[in-house]
């Protein structure tokens, strides 16, 4: 799918899935980075790429990231992705929240 529509955001951000759940989660990020560039709005690569910075312990980067997809979620009206996202924010060290 990157090869024959590489201007879609998606292919990049299932991806970015698979290689989360191979554990190669810098390689993840970089692919969830890629969607966003290409479709700025899509919180779902945004809310990915930060349970990703968490497993890596990049709290303050992981904040960033659930709060912009927060964000979009709420705009979108999504609410079990802002639900799933609020979860996720109150893990973070409350430093961090």
């Amino acid at each position: 799918a990157i090869r024959l529509k590489p201007k879609w955001g998606d292919p990049y951000y299932r991806r970015g899935l698979a290689k989360y759940e191979l554990r190669r989660h810098e390689a993840a990020i970089d692919d969830f980075t890629h969607a966003i560039r290409l479709k700025p709005k899509y919180a779902y690569a945004y809310y990915s790429r930060g349970v990703a910075k968490y497993v890596l312990k990049r709290f303050q980067e992981a904040r960033t990231d659930y709060r912009t997809a927060l964000d979009l979620a709420k705009k979108a009206g999504n609410k079990s992705l802002s639900d799933a996202i609020q979860k996720e924010i109150q893990k973070l060290p409350s430093t961090q929240r």
